[in-house]
Order: C-alpha cells, then sequence, then structure tokens
C-alpha cells in the first residue's frame, strides 16, 4: 500500500494536487525464473549471494484520486534483486502475459559491443530465453509516445516468439544519481500491447528502456 500527492497533468483539473492512494495484493501464477550466479563484473559480492529472480504474478486492489476510487485486477512481475549492480549500462526489459502465456525478455548493453540476452518464457516448463532481439523506433522528443516497433525472442527449445510492440501509457524516470559518476540518460517505462505474429489475441505488458543517446561517461575503471 502507498499514499501521497499526485499532480493531475491534463484536463481541466490541470496543475491541481490531489491525494492518491493504491493498495495491491499479488499472487503467482507461475515458478520463479532465474539464470543463477552472475559472473559480470559489478554484479557481484565476496560474501554473499548476489543473485535476482523474476516471477509472473496476478494482481488485483484499488487505486483513490481525490474521493473517486476505482477496483481493478490484471498482471504482475516479482523482480527480487539484491546486491551490488552496476548500472553504467543500457537495458530493454519487456514483460508481457495473457491467460495462456507468460514472457520476459531483456537485452543488456555494456558497450556497444558487448550484450547479454536473459528472459523465460513461461512454460510447463520454464523455458530460457537465448536471444532477446529489439527493434525499436525511438522517437526521444515525445514522451506521450516514446518508442515502437518489434521484438523477437528465441527460447532454448528453438521456440521463437516475435510480434509487434505500442507503447500506451508512458512514464520518463530520473535515474541520474543510480550512474556512477551520475549522469542523464533516457530512462522509460511504457504499459504496451503485444501483438504476436501469426495471429492471436494481443497481450499487455510494459516495457522498460534506459539509453545514453548521446554517450554513455564511464567511471575510473572504465
Amino acid at each position: 500500500s502507498v499514499e501521497g500527492m499526485g499532480r493531475v497533468v491534463t484536463g481541466p483539473r490541470r496543475g491541481r494536487l490531489v491525494p492518491i492512494a493504491v493498495d495491491l495484493f499479488y499472487s503467482s501464477v507461475g515458478p520463479a525464473h532465474s539464470v543463477g550466479e552472475q559472473t559480470i563484473e559489478g554484479h557481484s559480492a565476496a560474501f554473499y549471494s548476489a543473485n535476482r529472480y523474476e516471477q509472473p504474478c496476478k494482481v488485483r486492489g484499488h487505486q483513490k484520486v481525490g474521493d473517486s476510487a476505482v477496483g481493478f485486477e490484471g498482471w504482475g512481475e516479482r523482480d527480487h534483486s539484491w546486491g551490488p549492480r552496476r548500472w553504467n549500462m543500457e537495458w530493454r526489459f519487456l514483460v508481457v502475459h495473457s491467460d495462456v502465456q507468460s514472457l520476459q525478455g531483456v537485452r543488456v548493453n555494456f558497450d556497444p559491443d558487448a550484450y547479454a540476452d536473459v528472459g523465460y518464457l513461461g512454460r510447463n516448463p520454464t523455458q530460457h530465453f537465448v536471444e532477446c532481439e529489439f527493434e525499436l523506433d525511438y522517437r526521444d522528443e515525445d514522451v506521450v509516445d516514446p518508442y515502437s516497433g518489434r521484438v523477437r525472442f528465441v527460447a532454448e527449445d528453438g521456440t521463437v516468439v516475435a510480434g509487434h510492440l505500442l507503447a500506451i501509457a508512458p512514464a520518463e524516470i530520473d535515474a541520474s544519481h543510480a550512474f556512477e559518476p551520475p549522469q542523464p540518460s533516457l530512462y522509460r517505462r511504457a504499459l504496451v500491447r503485444f501483438t504476436p505474429d501469426g495471429g492471436g489475441a494481443p497481450m499487455l505488458g510494459w516495457l522498460e528502456i534506459n539509453r545514453f543517446p548521446h554517450g554513455m561517461i564511464l567511471d575510473e575503471e572504465g
């Protein structure tokens, strides 16, 4: 549960501050997924595990804006991380769910020539993704419609999941404090609609992207 104040950004009450509150209840709908201990520099600890895992969930709850309260239910993702992290990198992180399928695909770029692909295809048993390609059209000046394009993921058994992404409700986040040294980036999340190739019902989820369009300032270690 969380409570606070929010500012109206559109409509006749634009600019007004109103009280907001959200309460959520999560329940798992699949096993936790992990790629195990990582050997990536900066993502480890000498005295304890710095592992992480994700897990598909369903979520229900209420949101209140001013005097208006609305109940809802939908999908979520448990992202359980701990330990040190080297944030000086770019990433594309997609999660989508439906009643018949869950998936997560991530590509992390450490520099222009080095990247890692991870993720899962929620089946029985769960499959690891071994390839996660993002072919996106970036509109950096448009916060309301920041990107669209295609993704293509390949699971370890050869299954291919591909389709088109469309941003529905985006948000921009300032993550400059997380980098070493602190520096600006384009860090955006958006509720997205994923339409799979070959037909099938569209799936909802979200896409998180962190980019350094003008280059990344490296730390003293390079």
